[in-house]
């Protein structure tokens, strides 16, 4: 649905949260700046998660070679006849443990709603993290594009961790960039645990939610965009540049893997 569609309906649904639901821009407005008020009062932030290639990766092909009951971080499953196997990225159980006591936790995708659910349940199968808070293909305003119209938080509060750049067109100053997860080319080549992406994500997270309350407890206000911005050297200075993604790359882009991005992005929206 385009945007001007959406203006002539001067409504944006939110069937993710609740089937139907859908509210008018004033409504959204002003639901922002409460879930903005309340985030601060229990210091937090808001932190939208990729799923693909970000937090896990599934293989969309059968592969006799893979036993998933001997791993406890990747699942076979099956749909539309299709048998399907999903690898968690290493580190991603501590990641979401400790990101959740900082951040309000969404996933947005541009996979299936259906797919989106069947995944998100192997990171999160008590819906300790996200809750309903999984946003998929259907609930974009734009086709083929993530926005944070569809996030109940006022911008100012929502970091982006995604492996994709061009999805998030007009978000560019939300977003944080990590290295594609890509397990299944490379079995025997696993990230690290312990000093890989998701790691290393967690470092710049936790520094960047410390710089934002001590600016907000100085001045009463503050804007992630204008921190990630205007204070990256500060954020990065003791996070270890040198290992995992290089942090001009996380925060400025891979621009040379834009075309590649696109094509994976296109993939995405034919699954399941």
């Amino acid at each position: 649905m385009a945007i001007e569609e959406i203006r002539v309906k001067k409504t944006i649904p939110f069937d993710y949260l609740q089937k139907g639901l859908e509210m008018s821009f004033d409504q959204v407005e002003r639901l922002k700046d409460i879930q903005l008020r309340g985030l601060q009062s229990r210091r937090k932030l808001c932190l939208v998660l990729d799923l693909d290639h970000t937090l896990l990766h599934t293989n969309f092909r059968q592969n006799p070679n893979i036993n998933a009951a001997s791993h406890d971080d990747i699942f076979e499953w099956k749909a539309m006849g299709k048998v399907y196997f999903t690898k968690l990225r290493p580190f991603v159980r501590n990641f979401l443990e400790e990101a959740s006591h900082m951040f309000t936790l969404y996933v947005y995708t541009m996979g299936s709603r259906n797919y989106a659910h069947i995944v998100t349940d192997f990171l999160d199968p008590q819906g300790v993290y996200f809750g309903k808070r999984v946003i998929s293909r259907e609930d974009c305003t734009t086709p083929g594009q993530k926005g944070l119209d569809v996030v109940p938080v006022d911008p100012s509060a929502v970091v982006v961790l995604d492996d994709t750049e061009p999805v998030w067109k007009g978000y560019f100053a939300n977003l944080l960039l990590i290295e594609k997860y890509d397990y299944f080319s490379q079995m025997e080549l696993d990230e690290s645990e312990e000093e890989g992406e998701l790691s290393y994500a967690l470092e710049v997270l936790t520094k960047l939610h410390s710089v934002y309350f001590d600016w907000y407890d100085n001045f009463m206000d503050c804007d992630v965009r204008e921190l990630l911005d205007t204070r990256w050297e500060e954020i990065i200075d003791d996070q270890g540049v040198g290992m995992g993604t290089c942090a001009s790359e996380m925060r400025c882009g891979k621009r040379e893997r834009v075309d590649d991005q696109i094509l994976s992005v296109a993939k995405l929206q034919r699954i399941c």
